[in-house]
C-alpha cells in the first residue's frame, strides 16, 4: 500500500432530527488471491458484504431516518485494515458523533452450514443483542445465528480499537470456504437466500439504531 493510492467511498443519508449522530454500514470493496494484481475475483470476499452494504443503501433510500447513516465502502482491508483506519482517524479529528459501526464482510458462502456469525466485544455486547435479534427476527426458515466475542480481522476491529460500538456479520462457513484468497472465488460461490437473510436482518438493525421512518 505505500506505493498504491486507494479511497475509501462514502455515500451520506442525513438525519432529520439528529443528524449529528451516526450509523455506519460498511465494507470493504478490496479482494486479493494468489494473483492479486491480476485475477482476484472476491466474489464472497467481499464483493458479497460490499454489495449488500450498497443493497441496504438502496434500500433505506426510500425513508427517512433520526439519524445520520453512512454507507462506507472501505479500501485496503486485505492489506491491513487501511481503508478503515482511515476513516476512523477522520472521524475522530473532526468529531464525527459515530454511535455504531455495522460491518459485512463474507455473507454468502454456504455450504456446512447456512447462517450468519455475529462478532463483536463484551463491551459492546448490547450492540450484538440488536443485531443477533434482528437476524433471528427476519433472516427467514433455517437461517442461523451465532455470535462470539472473539473479534479479529476485519474493518469492524478499527472502530472497536477507538472504542466505538461495532460488530461484524461474517458467514458461519467463514472457515470453511475452499476458495478464501484464491481466483476460484467466484460468482457461483454466492448463496442468495444467505445473503439476503443477512440484508434483512441488517436492515431491520440499521433501523432500530438509525430510527427509520417507514409510514
Amino acid at each position: 500500500m505505500s506505493s498504491t493510492t486507494a479511497q475509501n467511498i462514502i455515500g451520506i443519508k442525513r438525519g432529520t432530527k439528529y443528524p449529528d449522530q451516526i450509523i455506519v454500514v460498511g465494507a470493504h470493496y478490496d479482494s486479493t488471491s494468489g494473483s492479486a494484481s491480476t485475477n482476484a475475483p472476491g466474489a464472497i470476499d467481499n464483493a458479497s458484504g460490499s454489495a449488500g452494504m450498497m443493497t441496504l443503501a438502496d434500500a433505506l433510500s426510500v425513508v427517512s431516518s433520526d439519524k445520520t447513516i453512512h454507507f462506507v465502502a472501505f479500501s485496503g482491508e486485505e492489506q491491513g485494515l487501511y481503508g478503515s483506519a482511515f476513516y476512523v482517524k477522520n472521524a475522530i479529528a473532526n468529531k464525527w458523533n459515530i454511535e455504531s459501526a455495522l460491518i459485512m464482510d463474507m455473507i454468502s458462502y454456504s455450504n456446512q452450514y447456512f447462517g450468519i456469525l455475529v462478532e463483536g466485544t463484551k463491551s459492546f455486547k448490547s450492540l450484538m443483542n440488536v443485531v443477533e435479534s434482528n437476524l433471528k427476527a427476519f433472516g427467514g426458515k433455517d437461517f442461523g445465528v451465532d455470535v462470539t466475542t472473539n473479534s479479529w480481522g476485519s474493518d469492524h476491529v478499527s472502530f472497536q480499537k477507538a472504542n466505538i460500538p461495532a460488530i461484524l456479520l461474517i458467514e458461519l462457513d467463514e472457515t470453511n470456504y475452499f476458495a478464501y484468497h484464491k481466483t476460484t472465488d467466484v460468482w457461483t460461490n454466492v448463496n442468495e437466500d444467505q445473503s439476503m437473510g443477512c440484508l434483512r436482518g441488517l436492515a431491520g438493525s440499521v433501523c432500530d439504531l438509525a430510527g427509520c421512518n417507514t409510514q
